[in-house]
């Protein structure tokens, strides 16, 4: 067991890490393994959360996953900064509509907004790239909660990041159809420096990668199965 830790897991993690990013049009350094996607938006909002200041905003919508809201209830809370959430009434007529529910909300003081890819309660596609597009415009960071949207739909990492998405947390569990406790997260270069892990071990002012790929001895093997997984599923 000792062997396989301090010898061969690590490097099949980051194996894993470079098989997995082309897949998703991702470069594999900006990329690391979460456990489930609530634990890469805790990590995440944990990051901002030091950087916000009374009176700045940060955004969600009222269709939004419920434990994101209070991710960033709580983050709002220490901090002094202001939580809105925006309402989307259901039925709603389209993306145009998601966008223009948005736009009023947006203003000088938005530091970060938090979209669902694929809603999880109601099931709608949210036009992300339209909305982080226009929300990185006023110099807010825009996080994509993608736990639903992993082959639900085409997911391109590197188009995301041109629209203005700084980083997007995802689950294999769902469409992937892998074992559980398999997720990943995507942080932007201009971001990676003031994410940090939720837990600190040996790797930690590496690199990003080296930063995430070690948080104790547990079984990682959920991980490591990905690229044979995708192999197979890419045989069908």
């Amino acid at each position: 067991p000792l062997r396989f830790i301090d010898r061969v897991l690590l490097p099949e993690l980051v194996r894993a890490l470079w098989f997995v990013a082309p897949w998703l049009n991702a470069q594999p350094q900006d990329l690391v393994f979460m456990q489930n996607a609530t634990t890469g938006l805790n990590t995440l909002v944990a990051a901002f959360e030091r950087t916000l200041r009374p009176g700045d905003e940060v955004l969600t919508l009222s269709i939004g996953y419920g434990a994101v809201k209070t991710i960033l209830r709580r983050a709002c809370e220490r901090s002094g900064a202001v939580y809105r959430e925006v309402p989307v009434p259901l039925p709603i007529a389209g993306p145009d509509a998601v966008v223009e529910a948005v736009r009023p909300h947006l203003n000088a003081r938005t530091k970060l907004a938090v979209y669902d890819h694929v809603t999880s309660n109601s099931a709608l596609i949210l036009p992300v790239e339209r909305l982080a597009t226009m929300t990185s415009a006023v110099g807010a960071a825009v996080v994509i909660d993608g736990a639903h949207g992993m082959l639900a739909q085409p997911l391109d990492i590197s188009r995301l990041a041109l629209a203005g998405v700084g980083a997007y947390v995802s689950n294999g569990h769902k469409w992937l159809c892998s074992t559980k406790g398999t997720s990943f997260m995507w942080v932007s270069r201009a971001l990676q420096p003031v994410v940090q892990p939720l837990i600190v071990s040996h790797g930690l002012g590496r690199s990003f990668t080296s930063d995430f790929i070690w948080d104790g001895c547990h079984d990682y093997s959920a991980h490591l199965s990905l690229p044979t997984l995708i192999r197979v599923r890419e045989g069908f």
